[in-house]
């Protein structure tokens, strides 16, 4: 049974606005809550929450569609509002399933390893920043602006 302490050493900072938004989304067994961070951050905020996949494919979208160049705002408003209405649910999982990979472990074993694991990743963050000025620096060589 995974309990409220275990997740607050995979969530780590902000504690008192996951826990309870997790404790809501599984007694109403619903997926949507609205989360602003994910909203106005998308693949910032899921790398700095270290779901890095999923950030990283979000990002890797947005930059594909940077470069085809038809339908840009569309993908990224859509990518905003599924990291806004779906975030908290795939913060959920993400905290389940690190949470259930430590869960036989010794409680010292287990709070060490749930604290590595958890937190927010700073240094995947600057990656972040530093793949969207590449890409951007390059996007603007190649696509000079019409004036």
């Amino acid at each position: 049974m995974i309990n409220n302490e275990d997740f607050a050493k995979v969530v780590y900072r902000k504690c008192d606005y996951y826990i309870p938004k997790f404790e809501d989304m599984k007694e109403s067994k619903k997926e949507a809550s609205w989360n602003f961070a994910g909203f106005f951050f998308s693949f910032s905020w899921l790398v700095y929450r270290k779901m890095y996949v999923e950030g990283f494919i979000a990002l890797g979208i947005r930059i594909l569609v940077m470069y085809i160049d038809q339908y840009e705002r569309l993908v990224s408003w859509i990518i905003r509002l599924a990291c806004g209405i779906y975030g908290n649910y795939l913060y959920l999982k993400h905290c389940e399933k690190k949470i259930n990979d430590n869960i036989n472990l010794d409680e010292d074993l287990k709070s060490d390893k749930l604290r590595r694991a958890g937190g927010v990743s700073i240094a995947g963050l600057i990656v972040v920043f530093i793949i969207v000025f590449i890409s951007t620096g390059i996007y603007v060589e190649y696509n000079p602006a019409p004036f």
